[in-house]
């Protein structure tokens, strides 16, 4: 049996770290993975563009975090439950509803924007906390998916790669 920790952003960006107790058999897939991402450059980034159109370099950058995203579900389902899931050093699992990729980046990025905001509030209570929250005020109160599904640029077709 084997001990392994994915890093945080090994399969894009702002993805969780992942810790791993495997049997001898899992052991190959997970160095597999590690050395495969390990070589994967472009992790993506962020893309603040739903008030706006995106720029090119937005959208190919969430392609690369959506892409990511369906690689570490595929890797998270070969792991049969021996993996565990944090964000920010606070265990959350993954239980991403969706099978669709913007779904999973939306159940991912919920739940890191949650957890920083608790390791904020630990670290430097709630005074502070509520004037400098990552949570956006409108999606306070578990509306995170507002922006998901019906914008995503990778799922209503509007996705077209530079020419």
């Amino acid at each position: 049996m084997g001990n392994h920790v994915i890093p945080e952003g090994t399969f894009y960006t702002f993805s969780p770290q992942i810790k791993i107790k495997c049997k001898k058999d899992q052991d190959e897939i997970v160095l597999a993975a590690l050395q495969k991402e390990e070589a994967e450059t472009n992790k993506g980034g962020e893309m603040h563009c739903f008030l706006r159109p995106p720029s090119n370099k937005e959208r190919d950058e969430h392609l690369a975090r959506l892409q990511g995203a369906e690689r570490m579900n595929s890797f998270l389902s070969q792991m049969d439950g021996s993996a565990r899931v944090y964000f920010h050093g606070f265990e959350s699992g993954w239980h991403a509803s969706s099978v669709h990729p913007c779904g999973m980046l939306s159940y991912n990025d919920k739940w890191w924007s949650m957890n920083w905001d608790r390791k904020h509030l630990s670290r430097y209570g709630e005074a502070r906390r509520l004037e400098s929250s990552c949570i956006p005020p409108e999606l306070r109160g578990g509306a995170f998916h507002k922006f998901s599904c019906e914008q995503c640029i990778y799922c209503n077709g509007k996705y077209v790669t530079a020419e």
